[in-house]
C-alpha cells in the first residue's frame, strides 16, 4: 500500500497574510513573529545589546557624533546627543569641508539650533540657528571734502558670527557728499534679544557704487569687530568695488515654528511648518529668504528625500517638491488621497519613500505611489496585523523595520522587503517596551530606545536569540491521515539561564517558560491541537500520539535556537527514508 508522504519543510519562507492558509506554497508561514529568515531556516533575531545610557531618562532620539570620524563603529568612543522629542531630525552642514563641523536640528516645540561638534562634545551650549538683522539705519555724515562733484551713496550694516554666517541687512541710509568727502559711520550694536544663544562677532559696512549703466549695487566696505560702532569711509570707488558684493539683502533665519529639517542636494536644507516648505540659501545652512518658501495643499505629516525631490507626506494627497535651487522649486500633488498616518513611518530606501496609509505600507518612487502592501497583506490584514498611526519605522539592512510604540505592552509591528519574496512579511514583537526606534546614521545599525537607555537591534555578534513563533500552512491529503513521528533539525544551542542584567534577555528568557529546552513544537489535525511539547535537548525523532486521523495537519516552533528542517512522517521509519 503506498505510503503519505512526509510533510518536510526545509527553507523557510515569511508570511502572505492576504492569502488563506490552506493556499500558501508549503514553505511559507501562515504565522511568524520575530524570525529572521534571510538565511531560509529559522532564527530569531538576536538580543537586543546596550550601548548607551542616557542623561535624561525621558529622552525619546538620540544622535551619536564619533569622537573620530576614521572610525565610526557603532562601539567606538562617541558622543551621544539626547533630546525629548522622539520627532527630532539632526543633519550635518551641508558645506565642503566645514572647519567648525557644524550640526542643525530641529526638535519639534523648539526652534531650530545648531552647535560645532566640538562644542557639542564639551557640552557647551548650542546657538539658535539664523543671524539677526539690525534694526536702526547707520548714522551717515558727509565732512571736509573740496571736490565740486556731489555723489550720491547709500550705507547699510549687518552682523555676521563667529563662523562666518551673515544676516539680512538693516534699514539703508542714504545721503549725499562731495565726492573727495570723509563719511562717519555711525551703527547701533545689538540688542541682548539679538545676542542671546547667538555667537555674533563681526559687523559688515557697505556702500553704494553706481555702475556705467546706473545701476547701484552694494559693495563691502569694511569688516569691524561687532563691538566697533564707528567707522570713516575715505575708500575710492575704484578700491570699494574690487571687494565683494553684498549677498545677504533677502537672507533671513528659518521660522521657530519648524518641525522639521532634511538636507537635499546642492548643499540645501529644507524644512516644514503646517503647510508651508522652506529651504535655506545653498550651502548657507543659515540663510532661508522667505521668498523661497512654497505652500502645499495640506499639512504636512513628515519629509524625505529622493534624488533631487523633497517628498512630502501629508495629511491627504502627498506631494513632491523638485528643483536644483531653492528659487525654482515646483510642487506636484500626487493625485491618490493616501494620508500619512505617522511621521515616524517614513523611511527613505534604495527605491523609494516610504509610508503608512490606511491602505497599506506605500511607497512614492519615480514612477509614483504604489502600495507595498497590497497584495501581499491587503487592507484588511495591514489594520489588523499593524497599528499605522502608532508606528516608528527604519530602514534596517534594506528592509522596512516597524514598531508600534504608542503602546506600553503588546508593542508590535513588522518586516517587509518589497525586493525578497521569501521574507515577505514577518511580524515583530518587543518583549520590553521601547519608547523608538532610530536609524542610525554612522553605522548604518536600527537602535532601540527603552526606558533611558540605547540598543542596538539584532546586534551581529550576539548569539543568544529572541524566541520566534514560526506556524506552517494547513497541508491537505486526500484521505484522512495519522502522521506519528517528528523529526526537527536544530542547533545543540546551551539554555540560557534565567538570570540577566539585559532587559531584553529577561524578559526573552521569561517568554521561553522551559528551562531544559530550547524548542516548542505544537501539531493541530483538522483544526485540534493533538501534540503541544517542548523537545528534548538534542532533539531525537520524537513519536506523536496515534488513535486518530485528519486531512488538515499544521504544525508550530516556538524556539530561542536555529531551525534548518521539520520532517513530519506516518512512522519513524518513514524518517528515517528522507
Amino acid at each position: 500500500m503506498a505510503r503519505t508522504k512526509p510533510i518536510m519543510v526545509e527553507k523557510f519562507a515569511g508570511m502572505i497574510p492576504i492569502a488563506d492558509d490552506r493556499a500558501l506554497p508549503d514553505d511559507y508561514a501562515s504565522f511568524c513573529e520575530n524570525t529572521a529568515l534571510y538565511s531560509q531556516i529559522l532564527k530569531g533575531f538576536a538580543i537586543p545589546k546596550l550601548l548607551h545610557t542616557t542623561t535624561s531618562p525621558t529622552a525619546r532620539y538620540v544622535y551619536r557624533i564619533p569622537n573620530d570620524y576614521t572610525k565610526v563603529g557603532l562601539y567606538e568612543p562617541s558622543f551621544w546627543m539626547e533630546f525629548q522629542h522622539p520627532d527630532t531630525t539632526v543633519v550635518r552642514a551641508p558645506v565642503t569641508e566645514d572647519v567648525y563641523d557644524r550640526y542643525y536640528w530641529v526638535e519639534p516645540g523648539q526652534p531650530p539650533r545648531y552647535n560645532t561638534a566640538g562644542r557639542i562634545r564639551s557640552s557647551l551650549p548650542s546657538y539658535l540657528l539664523g543671524i539677526p538683522g539690525p534694526a536702526v539705519a547707520p548714522g551717515v555724515t558727509p565732512s571736509g571734502g573740496v571736490s565740486s562733484i556731489v555723489v550720491t551713496r547709500a550705507y547699510l550694516y549687518t552682523w555676521v558670527s563667529a563662523f562666518g554666517e551673515e544676516g539680512p541687512v538693516s534699514p539703508a541710509t542714504v545721503k549725499n557728499g562731495k565726492q573727495d568727502d570723509s563719511w562717519a559711520i555711525t551703527m547701533t550694536a545689538p540688542t541682548a534679544a539679538d545676542t542671546a544663544s547667538r555667537a555674533l562677532a563681526k559687523t559688515r559696512l557697505y556702500r553704494t557704487v553706481t555702475g556705467a549703466t546706473g545701476v547701484a549695487s552694494y559693495f563691502l566696505v569694511a569688516e569691524l569687530d561687532i563691538a566697533t560702532l564707528a567707522y570713516t569711509d575715505v575708500l575710492a570707488d575704484t578700491v570699494v568695488t574690487g571687494q565683494s558684493l553684498l549677498q545677504s539683502t533677502t537672507w533671513a533665519a528659518p521660522p521657530t515654528t519648524l518641525q522639521g529639517i532634511v538636507a537635499m542636494p546642492n548643499g540645501i536644507l529644507c524644512g516644514w511648518s503646517g503647510s508651508d516648505v522652506y529651504f535655506s540659501e545653498p550651502y548657507r545652512p543659515h540663510a532661508w529668504p522667505v521668498e523661497y518658501g512654497v505652500t502645499t495643499e495640506y499639512p504636512i505629516v513628515g519629509m524625505a528625500v529622493l534624488n533631487q525631490s523633497a517628498i512630502l507626506c501629508t495629511s491627504n494627497f502627498p506631494s513632491v517638491v523638485t528643483g536644483s535651487h531653492p528659487s525654482g522649486m515646483a510642487v506636484q500633488k500626487i493625485d491618490m488621497n493616501e494620508p500619512c498616518l505617522s511621521r515616524g513611518s517614513i523611511v527613505t530606501g534604495t527605491s523609494g519613500v516610504y509610508y503608512a496609509s490606511q491602505n497599506g505600507l506605500m511607497q512614492i518612487s519615480p514612477s509614483g505611489l504604489a502600495s507595498v502592501t497590497k497584495e501581499l497583506i491587503g487592507t484588511r490584514g495591514w489594520l489588523e496585523l499593524v497599528n499605522p498611526p502608532g508606528l516608528r519605522a527604519v530602514r534596517y539592512s534594506g528592509v522596512y523595520l516597524a514598531f508600534d510604540c504608542s503602546k506600553q505592552d503588546d508593542q508590535f509591528g513588522g518586516i517587509i522587503d518589497p525586493a525578497n519574496d521569501r521574507v515577505a512579511f514577518t511580524r515583530v514583537r518587543n518583549l520590553v517596551p521601547v519608547d523608538n526606534i532610530i536609524d542610525e546614521r554612522w553605522s548604518g545599525r536600527a537602535l532601540l530606545i527603552a526606558d533611558g537607555e540605547v540598543y542596538e537591534f539584532d546586534p551581529p555578534f550576539e548569539t543568544e536569540q529572541y524566541p520566534y513563533t514560526w506556524k506552517s500552512k494547513r497541508f491537505r491529503w486526500r484521505k484522512p491521515t495519522n502522521f506519528g513521528a517528528l523529526k526537527v533539525f536544530c542547533d545543540d544551542t546551551p539554555i540560557p539561564g534565567l538570570f540577566s542584567a539585559n532587559p531584553f534577555a529577561r524578559a526573552a528568557r521569561a517568554e521561553m517558560t522551559s528551562e531544559t529546552s530550547n524548542v516548542r513544537v505544537r501539531i493541530w489535525c483538522d483544526n485540534v491541537l493533538v501534540y503541544d511539547e517542548w523537545l528534548p535537548h538534542p532533539a531525537p525523532v520524537t513519536k506523536l500520539p496515534g488513535g486518530f486521523k485528519g486531512i488538515w495537519w499544521q504544525f508550530e516552533i516556538q524556539a530561542r535556537t536555529n531551525v534548518m528542517g521539520v520532517h513530519i512522517g506516518q512512522s519513524v521509519r518513514d524518517l528515517a527514508q528522507v
